[in-house]
């Protein structure tokens, strides 16, 4: 019997945890968002920013900021139910809190803003309920509030395109009621001195909030040999490859009209380097061509800053080629200066183009000569129903849509070299680059973007250069169509194929048959059209057939002295 009576009482433990368990879990579903059920919340701002607090024992009193959840709830608990939010209130902007209760979170969005009178919450049931002036108060009060008032963001500080972070660093921002609150209160002086790059011997500060008072202290070697206020730096002498210790000191003043205030101390060391220079590869071209600029001494290409005069309208994108950045700049034929001196008169014209570099504080501006080119004109006697079929604005539209990431690709590798095969071995040019040809169905007259050849069936369109093929397909207009892209910009396309030889993401090298030429898209007989775009410039590729794509050869550069100007590499493409 005793057997029998311990093995009841063995077997009704066992179920013991079960029974907990799923009481457990029954209350962790119903539970309400209160005091009682709740052990930690998130709050994440409008700026994404989040907080995390845990409960503890201590009732909600004054001091929201040691007692975030106690005040969060009891505020909750003293609101009134409303029937919807006020129009007022833009619901995209909010506070998400989420509450942790046993194993289930539950989502609330509150609604503060400068207004405290104007305060508002949903809560996870999607009720709207009013908050309380007093405790929306509170809230604006508190550090966790900052993301509502201008001035709270410590500033940032750049040094010649560097982020500096501070030693130290104390700000302070004026809240709702006026008093100040401390939103960072930063100390990293016993780390590792950091080390920064300074161009020129010059510092470059740009703060994103500009301070009242900037003092600069420079040493080497043990000696102060700077001690001034930033707006006499240029006194200091740091050349080329020298290393000096250097401490900031900014300091942003309390005023009746400032929101905030501050002191920030930045300490590293600096290594000095040679200012950016950036050269022409050609400083004279033709219109539709293109040059290529190589700058030196730039430590981050996306930072470099690009304006022409006249407007251009393209922005160089820039990419690491070794020691230096490179980019390709293409003086598109349509640009009005240019396009005003290509027509069939001899004007015996030239247009100075201004381009100027911006790197690290230091601009540069040179001039590249665009000469005077006379094109040809001709009619395109193509059916009404050839034109109306493949050559609609509807057409033109989807050529622009489909391919419109393919010119836009940045690829870093340049895959091009030395001088560049025409994508026809056998066949004649039909229609050049640049041509003015009037459509003879509509009367509309537009310039010729490539080159058109005449070719026999069943010829092999070519790769003009190395390359990663990034498109394939058929468009109405363009018939089946491959584009290469040869890195940095430079792409070239083959039209009207009547086959593909080639797959997305094959590298080709030059003389590769990329297809089969033919009739499809807006062509009346067998041709191939081909292309080369700087992105989405179509550029001239005769000069490339002899010179390859010409560039600033930066080791002979270095090596020459500064009067001698850009020393350009003779060979061609390299």
């Amino acid at each position: 019997m005793k057997k029998r009576i311990t093995a009841i009482i063995a077997a009704v433990l066992l179920f013991i945890p079960t029974y907990a368990a799923v009481a457990y879990y029954s209350v962790a579903q119903n539970a309400p968002v209160d005091d009682r059920s709740i052990s930690k919340m998130s709050l994440t701002d409008l700026t994404g920013t989040m907080f995390e607090f845990e409960r503890s024992d201590a009732k909600y009193k004054d001091n929201i900021e040691n007692n975030m959840l106690a005040y969060f709830l009891d505020m909750n608990a003293k609101a009134s139910e409303e029937s919807s939010l006020p129009d007022s209130i833009d619901v995209n902007r909010y506070f998400k809190s989420v509450y942790t209760a046993y194993d289930r979170d539950t989502v609330y969005r509150y609604y503060f803003n400068n207004d405290p009178s104007n305060a508002w919450f949903i809560d996870g049931d999607g009720k709207f309920w009013h908050i309380g002036t007093e405790y929306a108060k509170k809230f604006l009060n508190s550090s966790y509030a900052r993301c509502l008032f201008s001035g709270a963001e410590p500033p940032a500080l750049i040094m010649d395109d560097q982020p500096v972070e501070p030693r130290t660093l104390t700000w302070e921002y004026r809240s709702y009621e006026g008093s100040f609150v401390k939103s960072a209160d930063t100390d990293n002086s016993s780390s590792e001195l950091p080390t920064y790059r300074v161009v020129g011997g010059r510092m470059f500060l740009d703060f994103s909030v500009e301070p009242d008072l900037v003092q600069v202290k420079v040493s080497q070697g043990g000696s102060t040999i700077f001690d001034d206020t930033y707006a006499n730096i240029g006194n200091i002498n740091l050349k080329e490859n020298d290393r000096a210790s250097i401490t900031i000191t900014a300091k942003w003043y309390e005023t009746a009209e400032r929101g905030y205030r501050g002191e920030a101390v930045y300490s590293f060391t600096a290594n000095v380097t040679a200012e950016p220079v950036f050269y022409l590869g050609e400083t004279s071209v033709e219109p539709g061509e293109f040059i290529v600029v190589t700058g030196l001494n730039v430590s981050e290409p996306n930072n470099v800053r690009f304006e022409s005069s006249p407007d251009i309208g393209f922005t160089p994108v820039f990419f690491r080629d070794g020691e230096c950045v490179r980019a390709l700049i293409p003086v598109d034929v349509n640009i009005p200066e240019v396009a005003a001196m290509t027509g069939n008169a001899d004007t015996s014209e030239r247009v100075n183009i201004d381009l100027t570099f911006n790197a690290s504080g230091v601009s540069q501006t040179l001039t590249l000569v665009v000469t005077e080119k006379q094109f040809k004109a001709q009619t395109l006697g193509y059916s009404a129903a050839t034109i109306n079929g493949t050559y609609s604005e509807a057409a033109i539209e989807e050529y622009k849509t489909s391919l419109s990431e393919a010119f836009a690709a940045r690829e870093p590798n340049r895959y091009f070299d030395g001088t560049w095969i025409e994508a026809s071995s056998d066949g004649i040019i039909r229609t050049g680059f640049g041509l003015y040809r009037t459509i003879a169905v509509t009367g509309e007259t537009v310039r010729h973007t490539g080159v058109d050849y005449i070719v026999s069936a069943g010829k092999s369109a070519l790769a003009v250069n190395r390359g990663k093929v990034i498109y394939t397909g058929e468009l109405t207009t363009s018939g089946k169509i491959v584009v290469i892209d040869h890195g940095w910009g430079l792409k070239s396309t083959y039209e009207h194929l009547s086959s593909i030889s080639v797959a997305v993401g094959d590298v080709v090298a030059q003389g590769d048959i990329v297809g089969i030429v033919g009739d499809t898209g807006c062509a009346e007989g067998y041709m191939l059209h081909t292309t080369l775009f700087v992105f989405n410039v179509p550029v001239c590729p005769y000069d490339l057939w002899d010179n390859g794509v010409i560039m600033t050869d930066p080791a002979a550069q270095a090596a020459a002295p500064a009067a001698e100007g850009p020393v350009i590499d003779p060979a061609a493409g390299s």
